[in-house]
């Protein structure tokens, strides 16, 4: 009696944790609320560092040589 208890026991415990698994998947998600989504942006190319450096060096911004 007490193992045809555990084995009831067991397989409740196996088909609830199934039907969880497949509610919570996407086969039961349609396809219309995935279109609804906004695409993530690609991303950006810089930061662009300068190929020459400026003819002034010094920290005189309002001198130039």
């Amino acid at each position: 009696m007490k193992n045809n208890f555990n084995q009831r026991r067991r397989n409740f415990l196996k088909r609830s944790l199934a039907l969880g698994a497949l509610i919570t998947s996407d086969w039961l998600v349609p396809s219309s609320v995935y279109s609804n989504c906004n695409l993530t942006p690609r991303e950006s190319s810089g930061p662009f560092y300068p190929l020459s450096y400026p003819l002034d060096q010094d920290n005189d911004l309002t001198y130039l040589k």
